[in-house]
């Protein structure tokens, strides 16, 4: 038996030195135009490959000169100079990529086994994705080493309590009856 469909898509984005439209990508891989659709439309929901105009490429810098040492990755991977992407969680990733793959009435359908799970408590969603869609484990494995799984496990920050304006000077009740301060 020979490799599945999204390794060799992989194989040939991981490999190629441009962007492949989709027959070329389909030709390179040895798949289908239907496994090119199905597998693309998973991948870019992830942020791992991205559509530019000359066609589809792997979120990585190519295997040259021109593009090594450049800073291509998904979206959601912090790196030294971007803040934007550090605290992301797993879970949000997910559910953003979920946002993309499912037709809006499943994503806000809290009965719908897959978009009812992104309704779960923080700690609970990840199991209840796998527990309905078992194609997204791999993807879940994926991301979760890609976010790192310490901030999976940090609790959020405490809330703050703001006050805005001059502090009254407080009076009891009884005081303020007698025409007094207590």
């Amino acid at each position: 038996m020979g490799k599945p469909a999204l390794s060799k898509i992989v194989h040939a984005l991981l490999i190629a030195e441009t962007p492949l439209v989709q027959s070329e990508l389909a030709e390179r891989a040895d798949v289908s135009a239907r496994s090119i659709r199905t597998y693309t439309d998973r991948l870019a929901a992830f942020d791992f490959i991205q559509q530019t105009e000359a066609g589809w490429r792997f979120a990585l810098p190519f295997h040259t000169d021109k593009e090594r040492g450049e800073n291509i990755l998904p979206e959601f991977v912090a790196t030294d100079g971007d803040s934007t992407a550090t605290g992301t969680f797993t879970r949000d990733v997910l559910a953003e990529a979920i946002y993309d793959l499912l037709d809006p009435d499943r994503y806000v359908d809290p009965d719908d086994p897959i978009g009812g799970a992104l309704f779960a408590d923080p700690g609970e969603m990840i199991p209840a994705l796998r527990k309905a869609c078992d194609w997204l484990d791999p993807w879940i494995s994926i991301v979760w080493t890609l976010v790192g799984p310490e901030l999976e496990t940090q609790e959020p920050a405490p809330r703050a309590t703001v006050a805005i304006g001059v502090e009254p000077e407080q009076t009891s009740l009884t005081a303020a009856a007698a025409g007094g301060a207590d």
